[in-house]
């Protein structure tokens, strides 16, 4: 059960990613932030969690990045 979970969440994860690269909307990454607490509150196993938060926060500084770049 937990394995179906985060690999429909990466896949959702990674569609979201390739979509917000494309069309350059920023507010489908911050969405994307959304599908990393699916694993905090599913599952138990630690190192995953460990990852989800990093995660979290690496999907975060991305999302708040004020460049005004061509490419996010």
């Amino acid at each position: 059960m937990d394995d179906k979970l985060l690999i429909v969440a990466l896949v959702l994860y990674i569609i979201l990613i390739i979509f917000s690269r494309v069309f350059n909307l920023k507010f489908l990454l911050g969405l994307s932030v959304v599908l990393w607490f699916i694993p905090i509150v599913e599952v138990d196993n630690i190192f995953i969690r460990i990852i989800s938060v990093s995660m979290i926060i690496a999907t975060s500084l991305l999302f708040f990045n004020k460049q005004e770049t061509e490419d996010f």
